[in-house]
């Protein structure tokens, strides 16, 4: 499955954090009323002492069934309303390497492809191409293996789709062997295959009918299933996201990027990287360990020259300062906003005339008072911990300081 998202770098040594997740919604319009007031649900949810608690139990109790049942790794998602409201991993993806599980961890597509190849029949259906009740025969001649039964009929598009044709799990061996057949390899298979059961008796699920419906999707349009797919899903889905409202909510000590399913965790990033750009259709988000140091500019400089993105952020770990070398980079870049950490309270300001949000994290130790003076330039500073909330539409991005009691305490809309 193609995706929005690129991720690129080495690892942040250290973010005042933010956590930024990411939704889409199907509808515009239905998502400008509802997606906020899920989000503020959702940011609700996340900060609630008995589903902290739950997680805390929860983690203890993954970690003792990794250690009782020899498991390599798992990623666990918890979704509110819609909204990613915690994301942990646990194990490691790679156990020679000691590489850890983290909510970034790529995994195997395998059967979220029948939901596409699904997809697609409908389609065509409803172009008139091909109907439910056909006989998958009138599509495929070659599909005519032998009947469980005398008087069984033929199998049917439908059937395929909601497994109950009746056809084996698979062709051959494939999870044993790792061999997996082409098409043509998969047409000599069936061939000496005899259906389980007669179809609509019974549900079996199978992978052999969902191979075989792909191969109906390609007679049918011309194409490789594939290239279908990409054409008239993938690529449309995509068009739908660069209209749609995206809404973030920003917190302490991570930075997640989500589209729903994929989430990328700063401080947990493969091969210990230190900076990285997310891009995820109109919106680009940069991060960098340090503002101005050559590594950090001549990275930014390459993320933020790539097509695409319409609104971008970048994370910093401290507040950008009127004679960094990258703050030109900001301004040319039209950089929707910087946000960044390294003092201890919340303060909005404008730095070159782009707006900055300092979003703090608490404090001790020797030194630590230094970090809580007001910034003189500052537009709002408040003594005050909580989360940045982000909502980015067509008509602009919309800012809101939310505190750790659910008081809004700063709003700021930019077109």
């Amino acid at each position: 499955m193609r995706t929005c998202n690129r991720i690129h770098g080495r690892r942040l040594p250290f973010i005042c954090g933010v956590v930024l997740s990411i939704a889409v919604a199907a509808s515009a319009l239905a998502a400008q009323s509802q997606a906020p007031a899920a989000a503020s649900r959702a940011a609700n949810v996340a900060s609630d002492p008995d589903v902290l608690g739950a997680e805390r139990l929860f983690a203890a109790w993954m970690d003792g069934q990794i250690a009782y049942r020899g498991l390599p790794g798992i990623v666990v998602g918890v979704v509110s309303d819609q909204q990613l409201v915690w994301a942990k991993g646990f194990g490691y993806a790679d156990v020679q390497a000691k590489i850890p599980m983290s909510p970034d961890t790529k995994f195997r597509m395998a059967s979220h492809s029948k939901l596409f190849t699904a997809i697609a029949i409908m389609q065509l259906r409803e172009d008139g191409k091909l109907r439910l009740d056909d006989p998958v025969e009138k599509y495929l001649p070659w599909f005519k293996a032998a009947p469980a039964g005398d008087d069984d009929g033929q199998i049917t598009v439908e059937q395929l789709l909601s497994h109950s044709s009746g056809l084996q799990r698979e062709a051959g061996d494939h999870w044993v062997s790792f061999e997996f057949p082409t098409a043509d390899q998969l047409k000599r298979l069936y061939a000496d295959r005899k259906a389980a059961f007669a179809p609509s008796v019974r549900w079996k699920y199978s992978n052999l009918a969902y191979s075989v419906a792909g191969m109906v999707i390609e007679q049918v349009s011309g194409k490789p299933w594939a290239d279908y797919v990409d054409r008239n899903i993938f690529q449309p889905l995509h068009d739908v996201m660069l209209e749609a409202p995206l809404y973030a909510t920003m917190g302490e000590h991570d930075l997640f990027y989500s589209n729903g399913a994929a989430v990328a965790d700063a401080l947990h990033l493969p091969n210990h990287a230190g900076r990285y750009a997310v891009d995820y259709g109109p919106v680009q988000v940069v991060l960098l360990g340090l503002n101005d140091g050559p590594a950090e500019v001549a990275f930014a400089r390459r993320a933020l020259a790539r097509p695409g993105p319409r609104v971008r952020f970048v994370v910093l770990h401290r507040p950008v300062q009127p004679g960094d070398d990258i703050l030109p980079l900001l301004r040319r870049a039209h950089v929707a906003a910087v946000i960044a950490g390294h003092l201890h309270r919340y303060e909005r300001r404008l730095v070159g005339g782009i707006p900055e949000f300092v979003v703090g994290t608490s404090g001790e130790g020797p030194g630590a008072a230094a970090f809580t003076k007001r910034s003189s330039d500052a537009t709002i500073s408040l003594l005050n911990f909580g989360s940045l909330r982000v909502t980015v539409t067509a008509a602009g991005v919309n800012y809101q300081f939310v505190d750790e009691r659910g008081r809004v305490l700063d709003h700021y809309t930019k077109g």
